[in-house]
């Protein structure tokens, strides 16, 4: 079942222990499974949860397909279609607290580009190197790197490191929001 409202830490910290070993052990078969989010993880009665879903799954080094994750859950480098790997999945679990923690996405775009936006608008615009990599480079950035804004109706004009997470998750414990930081970085 999908969760829409916050969860107590209590709630968080166990979802998010179980989360993490079902991702050491993908990790020890170098399996990504590309699309962590609270749709694809079942709860069952006995207290016990299951990742489910592995249809867009792929093995470390297997050719990588770029259209995989949730888009609330979806990672810098899959968006900037950069070479990705299992940390992709900490990237979605970063954002999966987030959820668990507000009962919605902690970066919410219309689409990629947008979504590309709301992720700098919280940390920040990415470095120089990362965004060289990318073969999208030119479509999010101008040849300075300052990200190019969506000039369409009904979006909203967003401003990089204009909205820090201490500001999205609001009230959020300094553990949390430590945790939560160190899996939401550009460079894995």
């Amino acid at each position: 079942r999908v969760l829409f409202r916050s969860q107590p830490y209590e709630l968080i910290r166990g979802i998010a222990i179980k989360v993490l070993r079902a991702l050491c052990y993908l990790n020890e078969h170098q399996l990504i499974h590309c699309d962590l989010s609270c749709s694809n993880i079942l709860f069952r009665r006995d207290g016990q949860l299951a990742l489910i879903d592995f249809g867009l799954s792929c093995f470390e080094g297997s050719d990588l397909c770029m259209e995989v994750q949730t888009l609330s859950y979806r990672s810098p480098e899959v968006l900037l279609e950069i070479p990705y790997t299992g940390k992709i999945d900490m990237w979605s679990f970063g954002c999966l607290l987030g959820f668990l923690y507000k009962g919605r996405p902690i970066f919410k775009g219309k689409d990629e580009h947008d979504h590309l936006l709301a992720i700098m608008e919280v940390l920040g615009i990415p470095e120089v190197e990362i965004i060289d990599k990318s073969p999208l480079r030119y479509m999010y950035f101008d040849k300075d790197y300052k990200p190019r804004s969506i000039d369409k109706k009904g979006y909203k004009e967003r401003v990089p490191g204009s909205k820090p997470l201490e500001t999205v998750l609001e009230g959020a414990e300094e553990s949390f929001l430590d945790f939560v930081k160190k899996c939401l970085i550009y460079d894995p």
